[in-house]
């Protein structure tokens, strides 16, 4: 079983359904580290959207208007995004360096901004907070879900941490 495969179950994949809620009016989302999950799937049918998803580990299927990117964030080169544009990262692990720096130019330029991160996982939590100092902008919502209770495949070596969840969203 690989190690994140938790992420494709429904109780992870809600996070994009609540993501593509405050995304779902711009015309550009750049979404980082979807691995085998990605928004446009979750946007609205007919969305206009154009969704550059950046992840190395990059595993979706073509979708009609996104653009992969397996590569890291520092080492890709976006076009000129129109503005209004948005960021989604959940499951947010980006330590920092050039990835999180070049993330921080992209979000201070965003209308809107999805981070969600593992509570209980210092790097994920640690670097959201740490992106959302950085950041001037308003916090819209703070939402905390807790997974404990969802029936789970997990790997044997998983000390459950990544279950306990918060998602914000920055304007």
């Amino acid at each position: 079983m690989n190690r994140w495969h938790y992420l494709t179950t429904p109780p992870f994949k809600a996070r994009y359904v609540l993501a593509a809620h405050w995304l779902r009016h711009l015309p550009v989302i750049v979404e980082v580290g979807g691995w085998k999950n990605c928004v446009a799937e979750f946007l609205p049918s007919g969305s206009p959207a154009v969704v550059y998803a950046v992840d190395p580990l990059l595993a979706i299927p073509e979708f009609p208007a996104v653009v992969q990117f397996k590569k890291e964030l520092k080492d890709i080169q976006l076009p000129q995004l129109p503005k209004p544009y948005g960021v989604v990262a959940l499951g947010f692990d980006v330590e920092e360096g050039p990835n999180f720096e070049t993330l921080v130019g992209l979000a201070e330029e965003a209308d809107t901004i999805v981070l969600e991160s593992a509570l209980r996982y210092p790097p994920s939590a640690d670097g959201v907070e740490m992106l959302i100092a950085r950041l001037d902008r308003s916090l819209h919502l703070t939402l905390k879900m807790d997974m404990t209770g969802s029936p789970l495949e997990l790997p044997p070596d998983s000390s459950r941490p990544f279950l306990e969840r918060q998602m914000y969203v920055l304007k």
